[in-house]
Order: structure tokens, then C-alpha cells, then sequence
């Protein structure tokens, strides 16, 4: 197959911040994709973070052309939002494009754009997660009119990263008219950076974590939940009293939670890290992963854990359950929960050789998400579409 010139949209690469696992995702894959064929990234909303700067350094190290559409003001920025889409007409408007693909809702409108304008040869969309546009009125307009309807009808394919993501796809009333189908394909990572020597590269400074360790990373919001997992840690406390939690990531809620850990008397015991560059690393100091999530895609960090061999408690949510087998590769427990959570944590620790074999049976399944077989299938979609 010829060389394809390939646009890959996400919402920003300020990733652990305003941004999370989807747009990690989608610089992951153009970073694989680069190897074989023309690929461009645009971070749509720019904000100017170290983060942002990492990984627009490591893009363009590999060969992937990044830009930005508009400056971020705010979630509410329609002016923005309608240059950001001239600009993506003015940059591709000799019909060099020959695939537009998408991993959120506004950047779909792009790519639909780009796709009616006759602007790129194909357009796809990746849903991320099922609870799509999230709430209030816009939201509510969003899924009926571009999720439920422009999208399925005028983009080439749309792809949901679990099967239940897939699912709610089909439900959609759209599918009386269309023959179209969602079709699904994991989301995966580069096991060779969590695996072996990868994962013991060099960390920046942290704090001193003597003790019982455990982990978790995620934006700080209402989405992760991760007041439920605070409260857990103070719960499983009296039971394992030099448990610590160190929290990865940065987020609108960070206040909140280090409030919340002042009120229990627990400050001590949770290190909020912010935003790290040394994720791959970090997990060698955890003796669990938790992910208290209410709701999910296919969570990312799960994957990360499963391939670093650390122990995991998760939610018993979709996306999440297809990962995770419950006492097979892991502890699953209800969303929003702290008791039975902090029951769950201590079991696990106290229990290292039941912890120790489940995270291995997990190691073996993360097998079957490497990010290059992941990569081949979208490089055979995007063929598909252009015959």
C-alpha cells in the first residue's frame, strides 16, 4: 500500500492535566503510525504547559507534524472552536488528506467537515467512552443531532475502543437507516515501555514512600472519583497503618481532594505527584494499582498496571470488567464505595501471593493489546475505506 498522509485529531496534549487517556491514545498512534506512513497531529485546543511541550517535542522527534487549531479560553469557546475548523480547511485544501480520524466530539465534527467539504479522501471517529458530550443542555444536543445522527451517516466508520462502547453505538436509532456498523478495536499501549529494563528508568524526585504503597493516576474529576479512594485510604488505615497513596495526575478537583485528606486527618498519607513524564517508571514503586472510576472507555492506566505487573482494584463498571476478571486477574468492587473499597485494599495486602499471581494472569492478557497490532488494524481500516 502506498504511503498515506494521515491527520490525526485529539482535543489537546496536555495529557495528566485538562487532557487524559484518549488523547494519549491519539499521540501514541500517530507516534506508531509515522513509521509506516505521512502523519499529521493537530492538538485542537493549545495551552501552553510543560506537558503540552513534552510531548509535542517527542511527536515531532518521530516525524509527526503537530500543530494547533486555537488557543484554550474555556470550555464554552465557539469562536475558537469555528477557527480552529477554517484553519483545518485552509491547511488541506490542495487534497493531499487522504484519512481525517478523530478521538472526541468536536474534532469529529472536524473530520465530518473535512469529509463533506471533500477536503480528506476518508474521515473516522473513535469513540473513547460511552458517556459521550457529558451533561446539560449542549450535551444533550450534541448526542442527539452529531453522535446519534451526522456522525454515523456522513463519517466512513466509527470505531468504539471496548464493546461497550460498541453497544451503545448500535442502540442508536440511526441504525434503521444506515448499514454502517461501529466496529471494534481496543485501545493498547507500547508494552516494551512498562515491561522489563523500560521499566526501570530513571524517575524525577518523589517523596519518601516507606511503607504500604499504592497508586493510582487520572485526572482529578468528578470522573475518576477519586474522593471515594481517599476515603478508603482513611478507612483501611486502623488495618494497615503505614499505607500511603500516591495520586498521579492534575485536574480542576485537586483542591478539593487535598481538602478533603486535611478533614480526615490523613495529609500525610496522600502525595498528590501532579502531572509526571515518568509514568512507565512510577509503577515500580506501587504494591497496588487502584482505579476507583465511575464510568470509563477503556481505561489506559489499566493497561499500564497489567503490563507492569502491579496488582490491581478497580470499579465494576463496562470498559473496565472487560479487562479485568474479577479474583482472576483482580479485584473488582462497586463504584462509589469507599468501605468496600479500603475491605478490598486490605485484603489485598494482606494476601501478597494471591495479589502476585493475579497480577501475573493480568501481565499475560495485556498480551493482547499491543499498540502495534492495534496500529495494523487501524492501517487496514483506513485501506478499506479508500478502495
Amino acid at each position: 500500500m502506498p504511503e498515506l498522509h494521515i491527520l490525526q485529531i485529539i482535543s489537546g496534549l496536555d495529557i495528566g492535566g485538562c487532557h487524559g487517556g484518549a488523547e494519549h491514545f491519539g499521540a501514541e498512534l500517530a507516534l506508531q503510525l509515522a513509521q509506516h506512513q505521512r502523519v499529521d497531529l493537530c492538538a485542537f485546543w493549545q495551552h501552553g504547559t510543560a506537558m503540552e511541550q513534552f510531548w509535542e517535542r517527542h511527536l515531532v522527534k518521530a516525524g509527526v507534524t503537530v500543530y494547533y487549531a486555537t488557543p484554550w479560553k474555556g470550555a464554552n469557546n465557539l469562536g475558537g472552536f469555528i477557527r480552529g475548523i477554517r484553519l483545518l480547511g485552509q491547511l488541506y485544501n490542495n487534497g493531499s488528506l487522504d484519512i481525517s480520524h478523530s478521538h472526541f466530539q468536536l474534532g469529529s465534527i472536524c473530520s465530518a467537515n473535512l469529509k463533506a467539504t471533500g477536503l480528506s479522501r476518508g474521515a473516522i471517529r473513535t469513540a473513547h467512552i460511552s458517556r459521550e458530550w457529558g451533561d446539560g443542555l449542549f450535551s444533550f444536543i450534541g448526542r442527539q443531532f452529531f453522535s446519534n445522527w451526522l456522525f454515523p451517516l456522513v463519517l466512513d466508520r466509527e470505531v468504539g475502543i471496548s464493546q461497550a462502547v460498541v453497544e451503545r453505538l448500535k442502540r442508536r436509532p440511526v441504525r434503521l437507516v444506515s448499514r454502517k456498523k461501529p466496529q471494534l478495536i481496543y485501545n493498547a499501549i507500547r508494552l516494551s515501555d512498562f515491561k522489563g529494563e523500560s521499566n526501570t528508568r530513571q524517575i524525577e524526585s518523589l517523596p519518601s514512600l516507606k511503607g504500604r504503597v499504592i497508586g493510582s493516576i487520572g485526572r482529578l474529576t468528578a470522573q475518576k472519583d477519586f474522593e471515594t479512594l481517599i476515603k478508603a485510604v482513611g478507612l483501611a488505615l486502623p488495618q494497615v497503618p503505614s499505607l500511603k497513596l500516591i495520586l498521579i495526575g492534575d485536574g480542576q478537583l485537586r483542591p478539593r481532594l487535598e481538602a478533603l485528606a486535611g478533614e480526615l486527618g490523613i495529609s500525610r498519607q496522600i502525595h498528590f505527584l501532579g502531572q509526571r513524564m515518568d509514568i512507565a517508571a512510577l509503577y515500580r514503586h506501587m504494591e497496588l494499582f487502584v482505579l476507583p472510576s465511575r464510568w470509563e472507555g477503556l481505561p489506559t492506566v489499566l493497561l499500564e498496571s497489567m503490563a507492569a505487573g502491579v496488582p490491581i482494584i478497580a470499579t465494576d463498571i463496562p470498559g473496565t470488567d472487560e479487562l479485568i476478571s474479577d479474583k482472576q486477574s483482580g479485584w473488582l468492587v462497586p463504584a462509589g464505595q469507599p468501605q468496600l473499597l479500603a475491605n478490598a485494599i486490605i485484603y489485598a495486602l494482606r494476601h501478597p501471593v494471591e495479589a502476585a499471581a493475579m497480577a501475573q494472569t493480568a501481565s499475560r492478557k495485556v498480551e493482547q493489546f499491543s499498540l502495534v497490532d492495534t496500529a495494523a488494524q487501524y492501517e487496514a481500516l483506513y485501506a478499506d475505506i479508500l478502495k
